[in-house]
């Protein structure tokens, strides 16, 4: 069970061919400290269903650096609008896993991804 249900949506949700930006994440343990991920890595799967054989919409993670962590518990979404230009379906779902320096993997977030479509595209 992840640790927030959160849906991308309204205010929230990424702009058609703008950069997405979400930083309004901090985990904290149970006596509400922050948790220090550093070593950490982050993956984040964008897909039409819950189903882990669908092709994703898109896979952000720290590899690509489309997720940063923090040693201060903080987490954030940075997707440049080159490839937010691609963010042309109706509602995607995702969740958000880090895996600790020893291999724990735990689930953040999950929930839905509802992109705003554009009518305009910069070149």
């Amino acid at each position: 069970m992840p640790l927030l249900a959160f849906d991308f949506a309204g205010q929230y949700a990424p702009d058609q061919a703008a950069t997405w930006q979400f930083s309004d994440a901090t985990w904290k343990d149970a006596n509400g400290n922050p948790v220090d991920m550093t070593g950490y890595t982050a993956k984040m799967q964008i897909r039409s269903d819950h189903t882990p054989t669908s092709t994703p919409y898109d896979v952000l993670g720290t590899a690509d650096g489309t997720i940063a962590l923090g040693s201060n518990g903080a987490f954030a979404i940075n997707v440049p609008a080159a490839r937010t230009v691609r963010y042309n379906w109706g509602v995607g779902y995702y969740d958000l896993k880090v895996t600790s320096p020893s291999g724990v993997v735990t689930t953040l977030m999950s929930g839905r991804v509802m992109p705003n479509p554009a009518a305009t595209f910069l070149s």
